[in-house]
C-alpha cells in the first residue's frame, strides 16, 4: 500500500517513482504515519480498537461444563475452529465474545455428537455463562 501511494504521489509530482525499500528511515516513517492515520479514523468513527475474543472462553468454558468428565480435547478444537470461523463475518461486532464462545460449543456438540450437560434447575447450559 504504501508503494503504490508513494509512487502516486511522487508521479503527481512530476518525478520518477522509486519503490520504498525495508529498513529506511523515510518507509519506517511513512509506515507509523499510516498507523496513526487509521487509529484516528477508527477512533473518530467508534471503533473499538480493542477487543475481547472469544477463544479464551471456550477452552475454560468447555472445562467446566465437563469438569466431573474426561476433558473433551475434540469438542474444545472443533469450538476454537468455529470461534476463529466467526470472526471471518459480523458476529464479532454482533455479539459479546461469551456468547460466540457458547454458540461455538453447541455447534462443535452438535458436530461431533457429544451431549452437553442438563442443569438440574431445566435452566439452558449457556445462562450458566450469561450468555
Amino acid at each position: 500500500i504504501l508503494n503504490v501511494f508513494h509512487a502516486s504521489a511522487m508521479n503527481r509530482r512530476g518525478l520518477q517513482p522509486e519503490p520504498l525499500l525495508n529498513g529506511h528511515m523515510r518507509t519506517f516513517e511513512l509506515k507509523k504515519d499510516l498507523l496513526d492515520a487509521e487509529n484516528a479514523i477508527l477512533r473518530e468513527v467508534g471503533f473499538m480498537i480493542h477487543a475481547e475474543h472469544a477463544h479464551k472462553f471456550v477452552l475454560y468454558y468447555v472445562r467446566v461444563l465437563f469438569r466431573d468428565c474426561n476433558f473433551h480435547s475434540d469438542l474444545a478444537q472443533k469450538a476454537w475452529n468455529y470461534a476463529n470461523d466467526s470472526y471471518r463475518t459480523l458476529l464479532c461486532v454482533q455479539f459479546r465474545p461469551n456468547v460466540l464462545a457458547c454458540a461455538a460449543i453447541y455447534l462443535a456438540s452438535r458436530d461431533l455428537g457429544i451431549s452437553l450437560p442438563e442443569a438440574s434447575s431445566g435452566t439452558p447450559w449457556w445462562t450458566l455463562f450469561d450468555a
